[in-house]
């Protein structure tokens, strides 16, 4: 984790001297003493103080400068400006240095008549013996004593929390995240390794101090909440997949979409809740080879597998929304992105993947007709076949349908993992002019360096019951699609999102939406979700969300007995037909297993 080292300074002494008053007053630098603690003399460093007036002042762009034998802060002009007011209305200076010896924060605690506060923690801890330390300082003392230094640096932070980031070191300190962040740390270069954790720290802080006015506080108070939903259905929408086990080798074959529904205050238990849950075949729903002109060409499994899932799921949200039940919803929640990058699921190299059966498309609804007065520019085959049931514009069709559904969707994505929204966030701050171009370049670059994922950072920057003002962010970029689906990809309409922290030792979770709600409405939505990650311990997510998930998936005894059932049929099958061979290689087939050595890999 990272260093700490403590400088303890009288006032008097910082504002006096042959050459301090000369620094103050012509070049903009700030006195901090002859030691800089274990930091490097060019180290990159942020400071944090408190002005006069109790605001929070935050300097990213700070630099060490030695004049003599004394270490200096170069400040901006403003910032400078108030180091000095403060300095010249408190007794002592505590300079606080933590993170790497080549990236660290510098935090000032300007003290007025700080007596009191050795007092203090001469009081709690006696056996410290602060004057052996020169404490309080005549003039200025490197605080090298570790038992001295942790309890002064844990006396600060209780006093000026702001300063220290609590809520932050709290979220960092949990074990499971503790696990998940050194597990992160060890696939990063060596070099990178101990600057890690500070180069967090600093781009948290100072995206927190730049997103303050976006940062909206949910109350916690869950009889307000649910009077607010009460005799309102909230409905939830997950997915899941299913294969053969018993055939070895087989991709997940079977898709479910479960929605479960409740309606808070209802004591009808038959009123209360409700499960809808349908049934698909992949190879029912995307069988149209006929588009795929390659002629040694391989349909990527996994890819397929993906494309009808990420259709199914919208498309049932989508049924769901425009039936009588699902009008009755105040609100559908899916588990998962609203809207997914959908750019290489197209016939061509190298996903390969199959238009969608235009028997299916009729059977919920979906006409040539109606996808291509949704969607225009489709492109066309060798043969001049419009390509309307290819899986980029059905997906498509799917999404802007959503995008005008008669009750409120969201999606919510429990591991946000990408930089997607930090990206689109520091893009909002350099478009509307809080930061320059360069700073967003340099606050973007660290984080791709460091692979900073949304969850960690935003898990340091908000704290419990927080949330950011949604931002549209796009997730289908035309440059990455082929060049005669570009025209298509063009017309994705972009989600909202917003980042909810909903426990302070738990990952924050993203929530898409199709456009931002009116005030009062985000902050009833948000406060639904907030309340619902509060009712399991130790979850910090939407429990219905949760509910759904358990509904959909198909248990493994299930999957068994199916296969067992196969099994049996295809033996008798085969049994029937007399063919000894066959019946001998059959049965070898269904006698290995997914783990035999016929299926590892060739050398």
């Amino acid at each position: 984790m990272d260093q700490k080292s403590i400088i303890a300074a009288s006032s008097a002494h910082l504002r006096s001297g042959h050459h301090h008053e000369k620094l103050l007053a012509d070049k903009g630098l700030f006195p901090i003493g002859q030691s800089i603690g274990f930091l490097n003399g060019s180290a990159e460093v942020q400071v944090k103080f408190e002005d006069p007036k109790g605001r929070l002042i935050l300097a990213g762009d700070a630099k060490i400068e030695q004049i003599k034998d004394t270490y200096c802060l170069r400040l901006p002009k403003e910032k400078f400006e108030s180091t000095v007011q403060s300095l010249r209305s408190s007794d002592y200076v505590f300079v606080v240095f933590e993170g790497s010896p080549d990236r660290a924060t510098i935090i000032l605690c300007f003290y007025q008549g700080a007596g009191a506060t050795f007092e203090t923690l001469e009081r709690e801890n006696p056996a410290l013996r602060l004057t052996t330390c020169d404490l309080p300082p005549t003039a200025v003392t490197v605080v090298d004593v570790p038992s001295v230094r942790n309890a002064l640096y844990a006396l600060l932070a209780k006093n000026q929390p702001n300063l220290f980031s609590l809520s932050a070191r709290r979220f960092l300190s949990t074990p499971h995240i503790l696990t998940h962040l050194f597990a992160h740390v060890m696939s990063l270069a060596s070099n990178d390794n101990a600057g890690y954790i500070s180069t967090l720290r600093i781009i948290a802080d100072e995206l927190r101090s730049l997103l303050k006015s976006r940062i909206k506080k949910i109350e916690k108070n869950h009889n307000k909440l649910w009077s607010t939903f009460y005799g309102e259905k909230v409905s939830f929408l997950d997915g899941g997949v299913s294969r053969i086990v018993g055939l070895p080798g087989t991709e997940p074959i079977g898709i479910r979409v479960g929605i479960y529904a409740v309606t808070p205050g209802e004591r009808d238990l038959e009123k209360r809740e409700a499960w809808n849950l349908r049934s698909y075949v992949i190879g029912d729903v995307i069988n149209d080879r006929t588009m795929i002109v390659d002629q040694n060409y391989r349909t990527d499994a996994k890819r397929l597998q993906e494309a009808a899932r990420y259709i199914l799921e919208p498309l049932c949200a989508l049924l769901y929304a425009d039936s009588i039940e699902g009008q009755s919803a105040r609100l559908l929640l899916l588990h998962g992105p609203l809207q997914n990058p959908f750019v290489i699921y197209d016939e061509q190299d190298p996903s390969y993947i199959p238009g969608v059966s235009k028997d299916f498309l009729a059977s919920v609804g979906i006409s040539e007709d109606s996808v291509r007065a949704e969607v225009a520019e489709i492109p066309k085959d060798a043969g001049g076949r419009l390509l309307w049931n290819g899986c980029i514009p059905i997906y498509l069709y799917i999404m802007k349908r959503l995008w005008r559904a008669k009750i409120p969707i969201a999606g919510v994505v429990e591991r946000a993992s990408s930089t997607s929204f930090a990206r689109t966030v520091i893009d909002s701050l350099v478009q509307e002019g809080t930061i320059p171009l360069s700073t967003g370049k340099k606050l973007q670059a660290r984080i791709l360096r460091y692979e900073i994922g949304d969850e960690l950072l935003f898990g340091c920057i908000l704290e419990e019951g927080e949330y950011l003002l949604p931002l549209e962010l796009r997730k289908n970029y035309v440059r990455r699609g082929h060049d005669r689906w570009k025209p298509v990809i063009e017309q994705f309409p972009n989600p909202v999102a917003t980042m909810v922290k909903c426990s302070a030792t738990n990952f924050p979770y993203r929530v898409e939406m199709p456009s931002a709600p009116g005030p009062i409405e985000l902050e009833n939505e948000m406060s639904l979700l907030y309340h619902m990650s509060l009712l399991l311990p130790n979850y910090a997510f939407p429990v219905g969300i949760d509910i759904a998930d358990k509904y959909v998936r198909i248990p493994d005894w299930l999957s068994k007995g199916i296969s067992e059932r196969l099994t049996a049929g295809i033996l008798k099958k085969i049994l029937e037909t007399g063919d000894k061979r066959m019946l001998m290689q059959v049965r070898r087939l269904l006698a290995l297993s997914p783990r035999d050595f016929f299926f590892r890999p060739r050398a």
